[in-house]
């Protein structure tokens, strides 16, 4: 009896991992899940290649299938919706009144300025393992895409793009401008900073220096989305619900200023 009962173990167990190894290898290049997964098996793994993609994590339940992996194809779905700065009805609605609102507390606002030297378009980039990656976000919203036009400095949120207007936009140096933009939303306009250090000549890779904000908001990296695919994404995807969104390693922002300014005296 005990014997017979060992070698059921053996068969249970073998079967258990051909199921596992079979949820492991049969995932699209695209992160999604190959239709033949069997639902009920849980994956999670630090990092796991398959089919040359490269996997931080990965959860297959009968509920849904959460995978966050790098994409490096430079043509997928997730790089054109990163890049992709067209309003649709909601956006241009929300931009549409966020822009008379400012009208109306300031007729001036939105005064045209120079600003043909900066690039308009930008996206975030974040830092992983010593390696610069875009993301793509569980949560679209969480984009965080900045628009610079000759009016306004534009937070694109996930209630829709916010057009701060623009006061004035200075060059500094060959990789230093400095822009100010009115907020309308205290009781009194109040004039806020923005410096962009441009680290990177050949990406346009560069430093947003809030100047006004708190430490944590003080700092951001961003990119002109015309070098967008000089650079792998991180992709947070999951097929039926919202995921927390992916821990990215912290940036010494006063060591890469320091850097960038002695590549630039070189």
């Amino acid at each position: 009896m005990i014997k017979e009962i060992f070698i059921l173990t053996l068969i249970l167990s073998s079967c258990f991992s051909k199921q596992a190894k079979h949820v492991s290898t049969e995932i699209t290049d695209s992160g999604e899940p190959d239709s033949s997964i069997s639902e009920g098996v849980d994956r999670l793994d630090k990092v796991i290649i398959d089919n040359d993609t490269i996997f931080l994590k990965r959860e297959v339940t009968k509920h849904y299938y959460h995978a966050i992996f790098i994409d490096t194809t430079r043509d997928s779905k997730y790089y054109d919706r990163l890049t992709d700065f067209e309003f649709g009805t909601f956006d241009l609605q929300s931009y549409e009144g966020n822009y008379k609102y400012f009208k109306g507390q300031n007729p001036k606002a939105y005064k045209k300025v120079n600003s043909t030297e900066i690039p308009k378009n930008w996206i975030p980039v974040y830092l992983y393992k010593n390696h610069y990656y875009l993301y793509a976000p569980s949560d679209w919203g969480s984009a965080r895409k900045r628009i610079i036009n000759d009016s306004a400095f534009v937070y694109w949120y996930m209630d829709g793009p916010m057009p701060i207007p623009l006061t004035s936009v200075r060059k500094l140096e060959k990789d230093k401008y400095i822009i100010e933009m009115t907020d309308f939303f205290n009781k009194e306009p109040t004039i806020r900073k923005l410096t962009i250090h441009q680290i990177e000549p050949k990406t346009g890779l560069s430093i947003f220096e809030f100047v006004d904000e708190p430490k944590k908001y003080k700092y951001q990296l961003y990119v002109p989305i015309e070098s967008a695919k000089q650079f792998d994404m991180i992709v947070n995807y999951c097929d039926k619900q919202k995921q927390s969104e992916f821990n990215f390693d912290q940036i010494d922002f006063a060591q890469l200023l320091m850097e960038a300014k002695k590549s630039y005296k070189q």
